[in-house]
């Protein structure tokens, strides 16, 4: 069986590696070793080098959307024309072909597939989907956060209703689809990444931190996005930031570890440059930091792992660090953090950006570092939720498709 996956930007983004590692590892070890996968990137030169030799990995045009479209129009041809004329009409560009030379497609876009990145990134991530579904392909949208789609809402519709099937990866967004679109096929399910991070086998250093104890180390991951939400400018926001650090780490003993989850392409987009700038405000206190320099998720979540509390602006930290029975506060700009940690019963200890004051953070932080044994206990008793919900997407594609054969 040949599948093809779309929908991530770049594996310099961990949480796009993430994934894509977490769903060809499942694939993997449920199916064996002799099914050919196939990424399609609009990151080709970076993403060719940075996946297992054994993935095929493809350039996608969703950079190019007039090459995207055209792509989109040579499918839809195809799907009109008669057997003896579509044979004739071969795929135009290698993404195109690598989906029609599929058995099956899967999107992994993320929480990409929703107007709120503007009209443009929505109608670029429909692209390869409308390419799959006129190649008359089983086209599944799994483990991802959708909606909402108030200016794309028509073309959504057509398209949630003619993929075989969509999982969720937390509540808010199952909620949403089944409410809007009650005629599309959805189920709840979790995030690859779960999978990928594996098992949580037992709670991480349950005991409390004392204060003045200085061998905790709390980690932090941090995006211009995030800064920019808080709309107090870069520099009021990183001082008030290192700050609030200061205090943690005067109060409770921390140290400081910086961990980058998305290392680009472009500065805007690579968490680096603002964590390099924090630090350097961190230092200037007087504060213990470091900075690590992750390669791939599994570098992320080692790092993550060491730390006894973790504040994160990248939903995928998080879920490492939830991965890690690792206690932490998610700075959320989007209901899938929102949706993360509701799933383990932790919606307290979100701070949305651009809603909640930074103060609101700074109080949650000094609440949870004086009750970390709590929140660690509630995490290791949903993590096992979460790691089978990663699972079930596949096993949900693989029951739709079993019912297809029998039809």
């Amino acid at each position: 069986m040949h599948i093809t996956t779309i929908g991530t930007y770049s594996s310099l983004n961990l949480g796009d590696q993430a994934m894509q590692l977490g769903f060809y590892k499942l694939v993997r070890d449920r199916l064996g070793e002799q099914h050919q996968l196939s990424i399609c990137t609009p990151n080709y030169q970076i993403d060719v080098s940075r996946y297992p030799s054994s993935i095929r990995v493809v350039p996608s045009f969703r950079k190019k959307p007039l090459r995207g479209t055209l792509s989109v129009f040579w499918a839809f041809m195809h799907f009109l024309a008669p057997s003896w004329l579509g044979a004739l009409l071969k795929p135009y560009g290698r993404e195109a072909s690598a989906i029609f030379s599929s058995d099956l497609v899967v999107d992994l876009s993320g929480d990409m597939l929703t107007d709120d990145y503007g009209f443009t990134v929505a109608i670029t991530h429909y692209l390869p989907i409308l390419t799959s579904i006129f190649y008359r392909k089983p086209t599944y949208l799994l483990g991802q956060s959708l909606g909402p789609f108030p200016k794309t809402g028509p073309l959504a519709r057509w398209i949630l209703q003619r993929v075989k099937l969509i999982t969720t990866r937390e509540e808010i967004s199952f909620l949403y689809l089944t409410s809007k679109f009650p005629d599309a096929n959805v189920k709840q399910a979790s995030d690859f990444a779960f999978y990928l991070h594996g098992k949580l086998e037992k709670a991480q250093n349950l005991s409390p931190i004392s204060k003045g104890q200085k061998s905790s180390t709390l980690g932090i991951s941090l995006s211009w996005l995030i800064a920019d939400k808080f709309r107090v400018g870069r520099s009021e926001f990183l001082a008030s930031f290192a700050e609030l650090c200061r205090r943690l780490c005067e109060e409770f003993g921390f140290r400081i570890l910086l961990v980058p989850h998305v290392l680009g392409p472009g500065e805007f987009k690579d968490d680096q440059p603002v964590l390099k700038a924090l630090g350097t405000k961190l230092v200037a206190l007087g504060v213990e930091v470091e900075m690590v320099s992750p390669a791939n998720p599994h570098d992320a979540k080692l790092a993550i792992s060491q730390c006894e509390m973790f504040i994160g602006s990248r939903m995928h930290a998080n879920i490492a660090a939830l991965s890690s029975g690792v206690p932490v506060i998610a700075i959320s700009y989007s209901h899938k953090s929102e949706g993360i940690m509701g799933q383990f019963g932790l919606e307290k200890w979100v701070v949305r950006a651009g809603v909640d004051p930074l103060e609101e953070l700074a109080t949650k932080a000094n609440l949870m570092a004086s009750n970390l044994e709590s929140v660690k206990r509630i995490i290791f008793n949903n993590h096992k939720s979460a790691f089978v919900g990663a699972q079930n997407n596949l096993n949900y594609m693989l029951a739709d498709l079993k019912m297809c054969e029998r039809k």
